[in-house]
């Protein structure tokens, strides 16, 4: 049986510049997991 994940909302104001696939590697990269 695996243990039960993480999950809920992360909601994020983007600035101009950083892509979206930016953002997601950076949460990504901060949260330590490979899913988002």
């Amino acid at each position: 049986m695996s243990a039960p994940g993480r999950s809920g909302i992360l909601v994020v104001d983007k600035d101009v510049g950083p892509t979206s696939f930016d953002v997601v590697a950076l949460v990504r990269r901060e949260l330590g997991v490979r899913r988002v």
